[in-house]
């Protein structure tokens, strides 16, 4: 097939964000369209620059999600001049039908008369050998080459849910710990039990039971295809910066304990509590940390919305690509309490 032969020495190699091909873009081109970040002498077209994001997510995270090679991508061969001058070396004097190669090629010699050259890039669709049949068949429906202009891009590449799910997932912007509180707030002594809480920084939503998440839906530009991932928090985790502590998890919630101002104050010496820490020795200084994990899941939705709510119908895990948790550390002082006998 000849859409094989020309594209033969062109491999997608395993791509992880920002995943790019390399290509030549000439001096000419007026250089490449928005999205398209050259380093050098090479050019990458990041696939995610072909999605629509919504909900809670930033074009600067960059989560350690590994993207599958899509079935094809398209890379840059240069503006005006240079791509319309392979195109015609290639495919002259007779150009075939197949892919709308032959439009290309009349295409390619209008962009060659006109002076001076327009700005713009030609764009060549190569097929990943190692994508599955059902991939291969959707890229063979576009044409071969694009000419693109300043400012836009070439026609959305076929991207399956299975993409669509993990680049939600590179971007989404989890939650952060703003603050450790404790009670007591004060000095800490040995053998009470302190009680811990967090309060998260950055926006996220709250679902039943009052369970913290953050949701990002990735949207094709055509509407034709939408995936929701939910980062749902997990309870709360505590280490108390010793091992001379006794740790209450048991009963932690999401965002730590859930007692009472009434039962944090009736809580007596080496009394079990739902959330906290028990420090056995004084210091001047001990690091508790509180971490929140975050569970992931996806679903295929509809509309470009912010997601949504939880528990949508159809939610399954994403166990090949989870967030990092939400990490922070205080400094916990513990005393000594003293004991005074007198005799009579």
């Amino acid at each position: 097939m000849i859409r094989r032969l020309r594209a033969a020495t062109v491999i997608v190699a395993g791509l992880v964000l920002p995943l790019a091909i390399a290509g030549t873009a000439s001096a000419g081109s007026g250089g490449p369209p928005p999205g398209v970040s050259c380093g050098g002498s090479s050019c990458s077209v990041p696939l995610e620059k072909f999605i629509h994001f919504s909900g809670n997510w930033s074009a600067g995270t960059d989560n350690p999600v590994a993207i599958p090679p899509p079935p094809c991508l398209w890379e840059p061969i240069g503006g005006a001049v240079s791509g319309s001058q392979q195109i015609i070396s290639e495919w002259g004097p007779n150009p075939p039908a197949t892919f709308d190669i032959d439009k290309s090629y009349t295409q390619a010699k209008q962009l060659l008369k006109q002076n001076p050259p327009p700005a713009g890039t030609w764009y060549l669709l190569p097929i990943n050998p190692a994508a599955s049949a059902a991939g291969k068949a959707e890229c063979l429906k576009l044409p071969l080459y694009a000419w693109v202009p300043p400012g836009q891009l070439p026609p959305t590449p076929p991207i399956p849910p299975s993409t669509l799910r993990l680049l939600a997932l590179a971007k989404l912007t989890r939650p952060g710990i703003a603050n450790i509180d404790i009670n007591p707030a004060g000095r800490n002594y040995t053998n009470l039990p302190t009680y811990v809480r967090v309060r998260l920084a950055g926006a996220f939503e709250t679902a039943a039971g009052g369970r913290p998440y953050a949701t990002v839906t990735a949207s094709l530009p055509d509407g034709s295809l939408s995936v929701t991932v939910w980062a749902m928090a997990q309870p709360l985790s505590i280490q108390a910066g010793t091992p001379d502590a006794t740790l209450y998890t048991g009963g932690c919630g999401y965002l730590g304990s859930t007692a009472t101002a009434r039962q944090m104050a009736g809580t007596g010496a080496n009394q079990p509590i739902d959330c906290g820490v028990t420090y056995l020795r004084p210091s001047t200084g001990f690091n508790l940390t509180a971490s929140v994990g975050w569970q992931t899941y996806w679903a295929i939705t509809t509309g470009d919305g912010d997601g949504p709510l939880p528990p949508e119908p159809g939610m399954q895990p994403l166990n090949n690509g989870q967030l990092l948790p939400s990490t922070a550390g205080r400094q916990i002082s513990v005393g000594e309490i003293q004991s005074l006998n007198g005799g009579g």
